[in-house]
């Protein structure tokens, strides 16, 4: 290839101008460490710079030439190149009107659309804003961000919409919906935080990094929507700075902002020693029952219009399901009927009192089926739609909790988290309950998700299970069930052994005649057939349970019905013998 020779004029000329290029590069180092600029704001620094650069350039083109330069299109007139020798950028008059700034793309050497500068006929602020923002762009470039700026809002948008594409069904392949919901959730607080600051509409690189510091603090600082009567969680205040933080990186990955504009995150220090918060609280035995009964009750109050008792009822057996199983709120609310099955592995009538529920999508990733004593919910449930005209099919994917309206419902839709609570706190306050955990040192706060606790701690208490049982059943890791579960005291543990009550226990229960023999085989498997099936039949009136290993009924009373049946006998306390040797236990329904 050959080489084309320069003459000794063209060389000199190169040298010359590499010579003024770094004279004049020294001179602004110099001016720019001088004490010129102490105390001053980079802003206010640039700008102080350029008027120097654009003084001295004026005093130049005055006394040597101009730098304007006339062109054959109508709608670029008195162009005129901003740094002498450098052809890649102009100001123009658009049409002979106002200012416009255009530069060349030193990647495709293709010129870029002019842009209005915002400063009308005035020359001498034309060529100042022009300088000014090719210094910025130019910096831009040397850190690697994007020429094109784009505010907050619109990096959220970019950024969600990239996330959205890596949900996966699989957890361990990318990003569930909910982890997604989440992100979503947090990102949210930055943008409040940014139009609370002034900086909505400004770009990102633009906004000042020391921002971040303080960001942790302002969440801490926002009113709450829900548990108004407690701080935020400082481990949930850190998960929404760490959020924004991602996505600042995942800006500075695709050069929107460069690495210096990350904003300068801290995150709230965490209680170091004991953590009040690894405790979850939770309603004891007899507070719950007391709550069941109430939301049963409720549901057969004939001041409330139908519908309003309805709703009642499904609260009455969404949490009666909650807390015998421990499944997670999301996991109830998206329960469908083809996933609530016979259980293949037990034996006789618990085939009929048991139901396993498959959980084919949890919060881990672990798929799972809990089998408990529950089929009574799903038979009051199908009762209650029945009463609406809802048919339901149990092999279909239908919701199990579905939205009730007055003349319809809805069968892809259930109430939302904030509903629940509120139902939840409206039936505790109406029975005081409420009021007496709130006067408690400290105060117990009892939420939907409470439930789940309380099942993981009276499996450990009253049926002894193992810790790794309990783990596998709620889909947790046992260690983190150890800590985060079941913080019971060895008061609750003592002389506390696998329960075997309930109406499960029937299979084991042999019953006699009145010589005390044994009844034949036969006969056994009838009695316990219609002992099943009379407790199922009415779970809102009666049932039967295996108490003190004997069969009895449990009747369950409203308080002027349990009144009326003790008068005469408050001192035998509730359990009786019908002259027919049946045992009868009166249960109110507080």
């Amino acid at each position: 290839m050959k080489v084309p020779l320069r003459s000794t004029d063209d060389l000199r000329k190169d040298s010359e101008g590499q010579s003024d290029e770094a004279d004049a590069l020294k001179a602004v180092r110099t001016l720019l460490n001088s004490s010129t600029y102490e105390g001053m704001s980079e802003a206010q620094v640039v700008l102080d710079v350029i008027t120097k650069i654009y003084a001295a350039q004026k005093e130049s083109a005055s006394s040597d030439t101009t730098y304007e330069v006339t062109t054959g299109y109508k709608c670029v007139q008195h162009k005129e190149f901003l740094f002498p020798g450098n052809e890649d950028v102009y100001i123009y008059r658009h049409y002979g009107k106002n200012y416009y700034y255009r530069e060349k793309d030193l990647k495709t050497n293709k010129w870029n659309n002019g842009e209005a500068l915002g400063v009308g006929k005035n020359r001498d602020l034309a060529y100042a804003k022009g300088v000014q923002q090719y210094i910025e762009r130019q910096s831009r470039r040397a850190r690697g961000v994007l020429q094109k700026s784009i505010n907050c809002k619109e990096l959220m948008r970019r950024y969600l919409e990239h996330e959205q594409k890596r949900i996966k069904v699989a957890t361990a392949r990318g990003l569930t919906q909910s982890s997604f919901d989440a992100k979503v959730q947090r990102l949210k607080y930055w943008h409040l935080y940014i139009k609370e600051q002034g900086h909505e509409r400004r770009p990102i690189e633009d906004i000042p990094a020391h921002i971040g510091d303080l960001f942790a603090s302002w969440i801490d600082n926002q009113p709450k929507q829900v548990y108004k009567d407690r701080p935020r969680d400082i481990n949930t205040i850190n998960a929404i700075v760490s959020a924004t933080k991602k996505m600042y990186h995942w800006a500075n990955d695709r050069g929107y902002i460069g690495h210096d504009d990350i904003p300068k995150f801290k995150y709230l220090d965490k209680i170091t020693g004991y953590d009040q918060s690894e405790e979850r609280q939770i309603l004891w035995e007899d507070e719950w029952h007391q709550l069941q009964d109430h939301l049963l009750a409720r549901s057969k109050d004939k001041r409330l219009n139908e519908l309003t008792r309805a709703k009642h009822e499904q609260t009455y057996w969404y949490f009666l399901l909650a807390y015998t199983t421990g499944m997670r709120l999301r996991e109830i609310n998206n329960l469908r009927w083809n996933e609530v099955i016979t259980p293949v592995h037990e034996k006789g009538h618990s085939r009929e009192v048991k139901r396993s529920i498959y959980i084919p999508k949890t919060k881990t990733g672990r798929k799972r089926i809990i089998t408990a004593e529950v089929s009574h919910i799903f038979n009051g449930l199908l009762q209650l739609y029945r009463r609406r005209g809802i048919e339901i099919d149990r092999q279909t994917d239908t919701r199990v909790f579905l939205k009730l309206h007055t003349h319809r419902h809805e069968v892809d839709k259930w109430v939302t988290d904030k509903t629940m609570v509120e139902r939840l706190d409206a039936a505790m306050k109406e029975i005081g309950l409420y009021q007496k955990l709130e006067k408690e040192m400290p105060p117990r706060r009892i939420t939907p998700n409470s439930s789940r606790h309380y099942c993981a701690t009276y499996l450990k208490v009253n049926e002894g299970w193992s810790w790794e049982d309990i783990a596998m059943h709620l889909g947790h890791d046992q260690e983190q069930t150890q800590k985060r579960y079941a913080k019971v005291t060895s008061a609750m543990i003592t002389a506390k052994k696998k329960a075997k009550a309930g109406l499960a226990a029937i299979d084991n229960y042999a019953f006699r005649d009145l010589k005390g023999d044994e009844k034949h085989e036969v006969a056994q498997e009838v009695l316990r057939s219609l002992f099943v099936k009379t407790a199922l039949q009415n779970p809102n009136q009666m049932t039967y349970e295996i108490i003190n290993g004997e069969p009895t009924m449990v009747l369950l009373l409203s308080e002027e019905e349990y009144a009326d049946a003790k008068r005469g006998f408050e001192d035998q306390g509730d359990l009786y013998q019908s002259q027919d040797g049946t045992k009868i236990m009166l249960r109110c329904r507080r």
